[in-house]
């Protein structure tokens, strides 16, 4: 039920703040709805016609942002038959994705008849890629080190975010602000505290946790099964360190696939604008919503309108919730190749990365920097050790509406 509420919110929160979004989003589970479903005996037929070993068995419950393009990223170096099992859907249905050097099949299937139908094959790597949404997180977990019991059978344990330290995924207490992993007596007190105002109150209640030994308890049992534990960055390498520190010889660092960012035409958008006769403008990249600082953006437009500056504000992409400003303006979601395009386009001046979460690695801090323009962030988070050894970026002490404001003035010499 937890699990139904947790969508019906979401959902009704795009409705009021971003129609078209909950089109798409809706379309593309209407398509689920009508796959045909499979018999274990189809599934099995199927797999043993496609096997090749090594066989890679999947588990996935995120389908968008940077959790999903790494996971994309992944497959493609993998060799053999893939087998991607992914998460419940509001249908209650699970998509099983098989790969075999490209996408062969998608279907809509049972998770658990999906693994019990793969109790005789010969797996040699079971990757979990997240668990966010499991419906059952206890029987998952059980399910999962049942499957990887076997002999010879290695387990990858990928870490996008920090679900695994807290059901506050961003690590961001009831107050909203980074915790910084405090002891468990301040953790079980504040997860005790989230309510309406608490951006990661979704995530809370629908994990439905109030001792956070028990949480981690939970994880400790496949992290201690695992191979490996692969996490984006240093950052957050350091932090699961400070969790489970019996695991860290298992961590490793492996940096997201970043070639895309190689292909794009790159313009040199600092010279090429007449900086006569325009707006100053700062620009925000990716899907902005509560934890990625939609408020420390609305703040700032709000605070620069109130300082009379003649500044223009663009999100190359989307904002949650949504508010209108006569000098702010929302393109919608974006390609990477359409970025240069979009930069020049709105001549871009500045950008800023609003985060007020500690970011496993944050993409669109990677793709600000390609434009060799001013960048500010607050200095938290992957993205803000990238961004504070970056030519021209600058990271500000604290989250500070007036400190940012005022960190874009020193890096830019802007117009007031």
């Amino acid at each position: 039920m937890k699990y139904q509420l947790y969508l019906l919110t979401k959902l009704f929160k795009l409705l009021f703040h971003n129609p078209q979004l909950l089109l798409n989003k809706f379309s593309q589970e209407l398509r689920n709805l009508f796959y045909k479903r499979l018999t274990t005996h189809q599934f099995i037929q199927l797999v043993n016609n496609m096997s090749n070993l090594p066989l890679t068995v999947v588990v996935n419950s995120v389908g968008k942002g940077g959790a999903n393009t790494y996971l994309n990223n992944y497959i493609k170096n993998l060799t053999g038959t893939v087998i991607v099992f992914q998460s419940r859907n509001i249908f209650r249905r699970s998509i099983v994705k098989i790969y075999n050097q490209n996408c062969k099949y998608s279907q809509v299937f049972s998770l658990t008849n999906g693994f019990n139908s793969l109790n005789n094959f010969l797996i040699d790597r079971v990757i979990v890629n997240h668990l966010l949404f499991s419906r059952n997180l206890n029987a998952t977990i059980d399910a999962l080190i049942k499957l990887t019991s076997r002999a010879n059978v290695k387990l990858t344990v990928m870490m996008h975010d920090y679900y695994y330290i807290c059901p506050s995924v961003n690590l961001l207490n009831y107050n909203n602000q980074f915790c910084n992993l405090p002891d468990t007596d301040t953790c079980n007190n504040c997860l005790k505290r989230f309510n309406h105002n608490s951006y990661s109150n979704n995530y809370v209640r629908l994990n439905g946790r109030k001792s956070i030994t028990h949480w981690r308890n939970n994880f400790t049992l496949l992290l201690n099964m695992a191979t490996n534990i692969i996490v984006p960055s240093v950052y957050a390498k350091n932090l699961v360190s400070r969790t489970y520190p019996q695991f860290m010889f298992k961590i490793m660092v492996v940096s997201p696939n970043l070639d895309y960012l190689t292909r794009l035409n790159n313009l040199d958008i600092t010279n090429k604008n007449n900086k006569l006769n325009k707006l100053f403008t700062v620009a925000i990249l990716g899907e902005i919503n509560q934890h990625k600082g939609a408020h420390i953006v609305y703040e700032l437009i709000e605070f620069a309108t109130r300082r009379n500056f003649g500044w223009r504000f663009v999100v190359i992409g989307n904002i949650i919730p949504r508010r209108y400003y006569h000098n702010l303006q929302v393109t919608g979601s974006y390609l990477p190749n359409q970025l240069p395009g979009l930069v020049s386009r709105y001549s871009v001046d500045a950008f800023i990365i609003p985060s007020i979460w500690p970011e496993t690695y944050c993409y669109t801090a990677d793709e600000a920097m390609q434009f060799k323009l001013p960048v500010a962030a607050f200095n938290i988070g992957a993205h803000g050790q990238r961004i504070a050894n970056y030519e021209f970026g600058r990271v500000v002490s604290d989250i500070s509406v007036i400190l940012l404001l005022n960190t874009i003035n020193e890096l830019t010499n802007c117009p007031q």
